[in-house]
């Protein structure tokens, strides 16, 4: 496997040759899409891999963004000059759920806004919030909620027009005057609470998500966005300090809804790459599960490579699960536990030759299977990366 312009991701156990791997290097090279599935359980090289290819692809100009639920990231991304946000109960995680941008087409035009995608992508998070709760949207929530959320948009007077998103303004600063354009304030949670609270068939809803307001237990993602951050070449969120039960699963939610506008939108012509770790989180529940199918299918689009990392893949063999797998166009499958083998094969489609070398896998080893092509190889980390990705020893 020697893909044109791709990293260096290991040596070939079969050939000692390198291993060039390109996400992105299409059809030709047997790839449906850039997406990338890495499997693994405890032990088996899977962050290294992750931290390795992330480094590399930084360093070849490709955009990264990582979830980081186990804090395992966040040290070489700050190594590395990246940006880590780090998510806490109770501080305002400047991350706003109900924001929305534009797409455009080139630079120099304002581009469109898709507020039925917005409007789904809120529902989705809202039907997660109940979900935790022990509840869920009647057929009539639904619709009523569709209703709501496209009435906070459009009394902004925001449209399908990119340039609805922005309002001119001036004033007074001391003894400067400034004029020109800004972007508006977008609805917030409490604005959609407040607006549930007025219409009868919501009141119920209205309820269940008052512990995400701010001021309230789980109340983070009530606020305004942070600016600027797009601008950064790798960036970590770090989720390690939210409960892993409840709070954690609802922020990689939100962690992706914001990402999928802020970043995977911008940049039009920049190769980006989103890194989920632990995403069988994510296929907990149908409404995530689907929210990362369709994640998939629009990163596709633009530029974008998710590259989705487990120890656990049963969650990926059936139902909404399978079907995020089958949008995998390459799927890096490491050691597993020798009583699950038999079940990883069927998962991921093993020939006997690819299992009988799975079960002899150790630390690093890895299978690389593209739509045409299956590659033994073995990851590992150079000792300027151990040191510098915080690699420890043993790993």
């Amino acid at each position: 496997m020697a893909h044109p312009g791709g990293v260096l991701l290991g040596t070939n156990r079969i050939t000692r040759g390198p291993v060039i791997f390109d996400s992105f290097a299409g059809p030709a090279a047997g790839l449906t899409n850039p997406h990338v599935g890495v499997f693994g359980q405890t032990g088996s090289g899977k962050t290294v891999l992750l931290k390795v290819y992330a480094a590399r692809k930084v360093v070849s100009g490709t955009q990264v963004v990582i979830l980081d639920p186990e804090r395992e990231y966040a040290p070489a991304v700050e190594a590395l000059g990246g940006h880590v946000i780090r998510l806490e109960a109770g501080v305002p995680s400047g991350l706003n759920p109900l924001e929305v941008e534009a797409e455009a087409a080139d630079a120099d035009t304002a581009g469109t806004v898709n507020l039925a995608d917005k409007v789904a992508d809120v529902r989705a998070l809202v039907a997660h919030m109940l979900a935790l709760h022990g509840g869920a949207l009647s057929p009539e929530e639904s619709a009523l909620l569709d209703r709501v959320l496209f009435r906070l948009y459009t009394d902004r007077g925001i449209t399908a027009d990119g340039n609805s998103l922005y309002e001119e303004y001036s004033r007074v600063d001391g003894e400067i005057y400034r004029a020109g354009r800004q972007k508006k304030r977008m609805p917030r949670l409490r604005d959609l609470h407040a607006a549930m609270q007025n219409e009868p068939g919501l009141q119920r809803v209205a309820l269940l998500i008052e512990p995400y307001l701010e001021g309230q237990s789980m109340g983070i993602f009530d606020c305004d966005s942070m600016e600027g951050l797009v601008d950064s070449p790798l960036i970590c969120f770090d989720l390690y300090g939210l409960d892993e039960r409840y709070v954690r699963p609802l922020a990689m939610h939100v962690v992706l809804s914001w990402i999928a506008e802020r970043f995977v939108k911008q940049r039009r012509g920049v190769r980006k790459m989103v890194v989920v770790d632990e995403a069988w989180m994510m296929l907990q529940r149908p409404e995530t599960a689907a929210f990362l199918e369709d994640l998939a299918r629009r990163a596709r689009k633009r530029l974008t490579a998710l590259v989705l990392a487990s120890q656990s893949f049963y969650e990926f063999g059936e139902g909404a699960g399978r079907a995020v797998l089958n949008n995998l166009g390459t799927r890096i499958i490491m050691s597993q536990k020798p009583e699950q083998l038999a079940d990883a094969a069927a998962v991921f489609q093993l020939t006997e030759g690819e299992r009988a070398a799975v079960a002899r896998f150790g630390r690093g080893d890895a299978l690389i299977k593209t739509g045409n092509q299956s590659v033994w190889v073995l990851v590992e980390a150079t000792p300027a990366e151990r040191a510098l990705l915080a690699i420890p020893e043993g790993d």
